[in-house]
């Protein structure tokens, strides 16, 4: 039923107006007004797992201000809870009121503002019990239930409530005013809840009237709260939220405007916001909202808040800071007088280190006498910029808005201090005057006063100095320090010129250095800088500790520097006299020349994240140099760990041109080294030789801990710089087979003088990282060999000359190729035309003509894991064969697996393996022959004899004899091949292929891979036809053989595989395209193979090869091949024949066809039928017809009114198919149909057993 409002039910008219669920009823006894009331459960207590209610609706159009109005009392237990729902739609239900476990017997008045439904036509209603599973109660009952439109007070301009006269100024269905909590006076806001918990409600507060701000200028809502609101990340993720809330539609929407979200749990604290200027409006309206949310309804968000001195009006006016009075270490503050007379409540002065001063900030200062105006600031650091708020607080605790200013203090204009006070210092921790220990004077400071410093210890004093106003050219911080500290215990002096980025300059390392020494530390980098923070600092770890650390007689001065250098030759003999020094030290026990070096004086080894400098003292005026170089020579150690905390160490010289101010690495090492005495040397660029050139050395050291110390130990000698000595000239090498001849002009350093160094490299850069081949004292030395050389190879060379400062001259360069030979032709009695490697030497045992033959192993037999070769070069453009080819003898006894291999190359890095030795006992010699016609234009040609054995079994070995490259010279054309392999190989150039008769098509032999293990050590086993072809009069040649066997291949790794193609060229030999054969992954018994060869290749030269090729990724993985090859021919294809028209019947067809003009080379037709329109060999064959004469046949057993497709070949002698002929036919259907089933003649059947 949908009611009009106004709505007024006292249940004496019974519930014909409600719907029901459970056993909600209406009872007698005991009513608030007239004679019934509603309850959840008339007579009884609730039941368990309940979830009833009672609900109607009403229809709010046209109301203004709808207010709910009812009278309750409840007993509820633990869990139970009863709720107040609406909802305009039956399906969004917002909860307003909520009665948690408790009793309450007496009757209350709720009120609960409608306003955001007023324009409902259709707000459901109702009142909702819900109970869990264990104890119960009475339960709820409600009576005198209205809505009706509420008459609100007048609008005011303010709002002042501090809740003593109770909530008589606001619409309350829940809130209540309590006394145990309070900020002032006898009253405060609370939730009125008993259990602390609240149901998933909106538990509003109303104020009973409207704001008028219009008229407003920046008004505020101030008000103070505390208690808790809880939040459980985790599900139901139950959790509780409070706020103000603002509407500006008369209660429609509303807006928060200042609260507290979940998590929360405080005392009493100020909240203040400004109300924002879209709502300051005459009809502002008001509420308070506590709301809980869960995804469980018996899950209850816990809450408990207090509320008081709630105020909106308009903000306090501020006051203005007077110009702050800077001190050293002070900061004097004074104001303006608050105007608001006895509103006034407070100042209060906050400190920021930045620019925004808020109340997060540091209070400094508080003062409730509105005379009071000033105040200082003591205890600030030197040199800082800090940043100052003031708000003024009035009666109802509004902040006005806050008023800045800000300045720094005072840097020091000189800073030359005895260290008897902190007078120019601000120190933490410890630090204090030490009267006990001194350089000077009666006193120094340190941060441990009395008996040493304590564990864990961070502290500092710090200064602050104009370096900019002592407009100094080179400053130079001094001061004499000594300390006695334990194990990671240390000292630093840092500088920043921000107070943010801080560069570390001096370390007191873990050690006992008692005797006070003198530190200078060079402040040119920051000499622009108008405040320079300069601290001392100290830090322990919590382990043992010790006497600590003294700093006395702390001055910046100007530096005098000596007269400016042109060279510079530093030995470290006279100590650091030349020097601005803070930390290093000259040491004795390892040096390079003389009695001195440079040491980093570090007793542990180990740098405490700073940056250690060693300043040159005077500038040097490179204006007249060349070329000039630096250089030194430096060992120890710098470490890097990559992991956290990342420590490291790192050292380089560094230069200036701008009087110190920016520093570039020149010369040094990184981190992660570790080294004996090594030299280093740089050219100085030219745009830093200048007259006021500067020189530093800095090991610098970082970690991302404090207390993690990267390691260091360093010595450094014999640092010069001055200008590159000259260097030579090479004269034009003399090249020999395997030597270089090189020679260079004299130096002409004189008594300067120290070495000529020679160096060869692979590559045209040559430096000082490739092979030293030389070094010569004498400066008349000028020329040497190099030996030992590889054939035919470009090397290059480069000469230094060395002056006694260790300088090095610019490299001279040159280079050359070792000849190739211009023809081989080799006995191979001697290694004298082949560079080796492993055991490769003259057997003179084992030969196959006159007194010796070269092996891999000319003693005993080869061992375990070679990998070895014989190399030479032979220049085969020079020697212009037609037909070059390469021939040897070999024999050999290979253990498994252990091969030798021919490889030839253009380049020496791209290798074609042309024959392989496989593990077998070939103890009779057996000439080898290779082709060389694609290289035939090469004018290095490499040509090597590897030779490789695995782990395991060894042999005899291998042996070569009487290699020679030779023209094969060029042979009459054939017009056809017809080799069946019965005369042997006569017709081929062979190293490895072999004839078999285990297994052939015709005759008594076969041409096999002749292979004893089925392995192929992965090369290109070539057998090339001695001969050319001359197709150019061929209309349609054919390739034809038959082969049997296997090709493996394996798709992991190392990926091996075999291939076999017949191969053809038409540039005699020089390259070579596939013609026909077998890719990898084959295995097969005898098949035929047919090729047309192609037009641009029928040619008066064509030559052809069979090619083998065995490929891996891995040296001893090889591939299996087991190849037959037999019947091999080239010929004109031959001519087919043609069909006559088919004659088709009811289940066959007649075929034939004209008849072959072949004679006497016919051998046989192949018929062939196919159910489409390409017929080939891959169909059904149905006839094979010897028979010349024989052109005819009956294809039988068809199906009924079905297409077949035919084609015939015919076949020669030489197992060549001619072009294929084709025709095509439909079987005929019965023209009727008077079967007497007594046969089978008219159908066409399955199954095999019709019949």
């Amino acid at each position: 039923m949908n009611n009009p409002v106004p709505f007024s039910e006292g249940f004496e008219g019974g519930l014909s107006r409600w719907n029901l669920t459970g056993s909600w009823g209406v009872v007698t006894n005991d009513p608030h007004g007239g004679a019934a009331y509603l309850t959840d459960s008339p007579g009884n207590a609730y039941g368990n797992n309940t979830d009833t209610w009672a609900q109607t609706s009403l229809d709010l159009r046209g109301s203004t201000w709808p207010v709910l109005t009812f009278w309750d009392r409840f007993q509820l237990v633990n869990n139970d809870f009863v709720v107040v729902e609406v909802s305009p739609d039956g399906s969004t239900w917002t909860r307003l009121y909520s009665a948690m476990p408790s009793s309450q017997t007496n009757w209350i008045r709720r009120e609960i503002d409608l306003s955001p439904w007023k324009n409902a036509p259709n707000l459901r209603m109702r009142f909702r019990l819900w109970s869990d599973a264990a104890s119960v109660a009475d339960g709820w009952s409600v009576d005198d239930i209205s809505v009706g439109e509420y008459s609100p007070a007048a609008p005011s301009t303010d709002l002042h409530e501090d809740f003593e006269a109770g909530l008589t100024n606001w619409i309350n269905g829940q809130w209540a005013v309590v006394t145990d909590a309070v900020v002032s006076g006898s009253a405060a806001l609370g939730d009125g809840l008993p259990t602390d918990v609240l149901a998933r409600h909106s538990m509003q507060l109303v104020l009973n009237r409207a704001l008028d701000l219009s008229g407003s200028v920046d008004p505020q809502i101030t008000f103070w709260m505390k208690g808790y609101l809880s939040y459980s990340g985790g599900w139901p993720y139950p959790r509780a939220d409070f706020y103000v809330q603002m509407s500006k539609d008369d209660g429609v929407t509303w807006a928060n405007l200042l609260g507290q979200s979940a998590n929360w749990n405080s005392g009493w604290i100020v909240k203040q916001a400004t109300i924002p200027a879209e709502y300051r409006v005459s009809n502002l309206r008001l509420r308070l909202n506590a709301y809980a949310s869960s995804s469980s309804d018996g899950s209850q968000p816990g809450m408990d808040l207090w509320i008081d001195r709630l105020s909106i009006a308009e903000r306090p006016p501020g006051v203005a800071f007077q110009s702050p009075v800077e001190g050293l270490k002070s900061m004097g503050l004074s104001w303006t007088q608050s105007t608001l007379g006895s509103a006034f409540k407070r100042y209060e002065v906050y400190r920021s280190a930045d620019g925004t001063v808020d109340l997060n900030d540091l209070l400094i200062g508080s003062f409730t006498n509105i005379t009071d105006t000033s105040m200082n600031d003591d205890g600030l650091e030197i040199g800082t910029t800090y940043y100052y708020g003031i708000f003024v607080i009035n009666e109802d605790d509004t902040y006005s808005s806050v008023a800045s200013t800000s300045a720094q203090t005072h840097p020091l204009t000189a800073l030359n201090d005895p260290m008897e006070t902190l007078d120019n210092w601000v120190s933490t921790g410890n630090w204090e005057v030490d009267t006990q220990c001194y350089y000077n004077g009666s006193a120094s400071l340190t941060e441990s006063p009395v008996g040493g410093y304590g564990d864990n210890e961070s502290s500092y004093i710090l200064t602050s100095v104009d370096l900019e106003g002592l407009g100094m050219d080179w400053p130079v911080l001094s001061f004499v320090d000594r300390f006695a500290l334990a194990a990671s215990d240390h000292g630093v002096l840092e500088v920043s010129p921000n107070g943010t980025t801080w560069t570390r300059l001096y370390c007191a390392m873990p050690d006992s250095s008692t005797n006070w020494r003198l530190r200078t530390i060079d402040l040119s980098t920051w000499k622009a800088s108008d405040n320079l923070r300069i601290r001392f600092s100290f830090f322990s770890d919590g382990s043992l500790n010790a006497e600590g650390w003294n700093i006395d007689d702390v001055a910046i001065t100007e530096w005098v520097p000596p007269p400016a250098l042109t060279q510079l030759r530093e030995g470290f003999e006279s100590g650091l006299t030349n020097w601005i020094n803070g930390q290093w030290a000259t040491v004795t026990d390892d040096v390079l020349s003389g009695s001195a070096a440079l040491g980093d004086d570090l007793p542990t080894d180990a740098l405490a994240r700073n940056d250690m400098q060693l300043v040159l003292n005077r500038p040097m005026d490179l204006t007249g140099l060349t070329d000039p170089q630096i250089t030194f020579w430096m060992k120890g150690d710098l470490s890097y760990y990559g992991g956290y905390p990342y420590p490291r160490a790192d050292f380089y010289v560094q230069m200036s041109k701008d009087d110190g101010v920016s520093w570039a690495n020149l010369a040094g090492q990184s981190a992660n080294w570790s080294s004996d005495w090594t030299r280093k040397q740089a050219s100085i660029p030219a745009d830093y030789r200048v007259a006021g050139f500067r020189l530093r050395l800095r090991a610098y050291a970082s970690s991302s801990t404090e207390f993690s110390l990267p390691g260091l130990n360093l010595w450094i000698d014999k640092l010069t710089i001055a200008d590159r000595p000259a260097g030579v000239l090479f004269e034009s090498p003399v090249e020999g087979l395997k030597s270089m001849g090189l020679s260079w002009t004299e130096s002409t350093l004189g008594a300067s003088f120290q070495r000529y160094e020679v160096y060869r490299s692979p590559d045209a850069t040559v430096d000082l990282n490739d092979m030293l081949i030389g070094s010569f004292t004498n400066i008349t030395d000028t020329a040497m060999t190099d030996t030992g050389l590889e054939i035919g190879t470009t090397y290059h060379y480069g000469i230094f000359v060395v002056s006694d400062d260790d300088a090095y001259a610019t490299v001279a360069t040159t280079s050359g190729q070792t000849q190739p030979l211009t023809a081989l032709d080799d006995p191979m009695e001697n290694l004298d035309n082949w560079v080796s490697t492993g055991n490769w030497g003259v057997d003179t045992q084992r030969f196959y003509s006159g007194s010796a033959s070269l092996t891999e192993s000319p003693i005993g037999g080869y061992s375990a894991n070679e990998s070895s070769y014989i190399l030479t070069s032979v220049n085969l453009q020079v020697q212009d064969m037609d037909w070059p080819i390469l021939s040897f003898f070999d024999r050999y006894v290979l253990a498994n697996n252990d091969h030798g291999v021919v490889e030839v190359s253009p380049n020496g890095s791209n290798w074609t393996r042309l024959y392989g030795a496989m593990p077998e006992s070939s103890t009779n010699w057996r000439l080898r022959q290779l082709d060389l016609s694609p290289w035939k234009n090469e004018p290095n040609l490499r040509i090597k004899f590897g030779f490789f054995s695995d782990g395991s079994s060894n042999a005899e070995g291998w042996n070569i004899d009487n290699v020679a490259v030779t023209d094969w010279g060029q042979k009459p054309a054939e017009t056809t091949l017809h080799e069946a392999f019965d005369d042997g190989l006569t017709n081929w150039i062979n190293a490895q292929w072999a004839v078999v008769s285990d297994d052939v098509i015709s005759g008594s032999a076969a041409l096999g891979d002749g292979l004893p293990t089925d392995q192929i050590a992965r090369n290109a086993m070539q057998l090339i036809l001695s001969h050319p072809l001359d197709l150019s009069g061929s209309e349609d040649p054919q390739i034809t053989f038959w082969m049997k066997g296997n090709l493996s291949y394996y798709g992991g790794y190392p990926y091996p595989r075999a291939d076999f193609y017949v191969q053809m060229s038409r540039d005699d030999g020089v390259n070579w395209v596939n013609l026909v054969g077998q890719g990898a992954n084959w295995s097969s018994d005898w098949i035929l193979k047919q090729a047309t060869i192609p037009t641009d290749y029928r040619v008066a030269n064509l030559r052809l090869r069979l090619n083998a090729y065995g490929g891996s990724s891995s040296e001893f993985s090889t591939p299996n091949m087991n190849l037959w090859i037999d019947k091999l021919t080239i010929n004109e294809r031959p001519a087919g024949v043609a069909f006559i028209p088919p004659v088709p019947a009811l289940k066959s067809i007649d075929l034939g066809w004209t008849q072959s003009t072949l004679g006497g080379a016919f051998q046989r037709y192949e018929v062939y039928r196919s159910l489409d329109t390409t017929v080939d060999m891959n169909d059904e064959k149905i006839g094979m017809i010897s028979n010349l004469a024989t052109t005819a046949m009956t294809d039988t057993g068809l199906e009924i009114r079905r297409t077949y497709y035919y084609g015939i070949y015919v076949v020669d002698a030489n197992d060549t198919y001619s072009i294929i002929a084709t025709t095509a036919s439909t079987t005929v259907p019965l023209s009727a149909l008077n079967d007497p089933m007594e046969s089978l003649a008219n159908w066409v059947s399955t199954g095999g057993t019709w019949g």
